[in-house]
């Protein structure tokens, strides 16, 4: 694979990726879903097997504003739809057939599988996470009859803060239980 067709893929995955939507779930769930849908398109080629004609649907950060942008993968194996759909190469480069022979280099399709991949397995460990969060904080706010409880910003950055909030809930939890315990306390 050339060096140009990687850049083009990883410009395509660095305005995608879900960890970059993380105040927008639904966007940040469709970015998953369409990775996924690009992987296996990928892996259809890389075993020398027609893919099926996919439709991805992802969306990109222009500015304050969320625009969609969608590509339909054609059965020839070719990325240059999507490289198109994203402004990365002209209708003119499309025509001429920029994306589709690079495809069935064996290294660019394990790099962009893997690539993908890390993508979409970040996305669903962050989601695993949130629910965790979720769980734990509603957890504490019935068992001592909270109103609400606030540990740092639902949307948290990354999986290391998402596991400090985790974390920060267990001390949390500990803590409120000695006070009852000790001082019978309510809240």
């Amino acid at each position: 694979m050339d060096s140009d067709t990687k850049k083009l893929i990883r410009a395509v995955v660095r305005r995608v990726h879900p960890d970059l939507f993380t105040a927008h779930p639904f966007e940040r769930q469709r970015n998953s879903d369409s990775l996924k849908a690009l992987n296996s398109y990928v892996e259809q080629v890389a075993r020398g097997i027609t893919p099926r004609s996919t439709n991805v649907e992802f969306w990109v950060k222009d500015g304050e504003h969320l625009t969609r942008i969608d590509a339909l993968l054609p059965s020839t194996g070719s990325l240059g739809p999507l490289f198109y759909a994203f402004s990365l190469i002209t209708e003119e480069e499309l025509k001429a057939g920029t994306g589709r022979d690079d495809v069935a280099d064996t290294n660019f399709l394990e790099w962009l599988r893997d690539t993908v991949f890390e993508a979409v397995k970040i996305a669903e460990q962050h989601e695993s996470l949130k629910l965790r969060i979720r769980e734990s904080r509603a957890n504490i706010e019935y068992k001592y009859q909270l109103a609400s409880l606030q540990v740092g910003s639902e949307f948290a950055v990354g999986p290391l803060e998402q596991q400090r909030q985790i974390g920060a809930l267990r001390v949390l939890d500990a803590v409120l239980a000695t006070l009852i315990s000790e001082e019978g306390a309510s809240f």
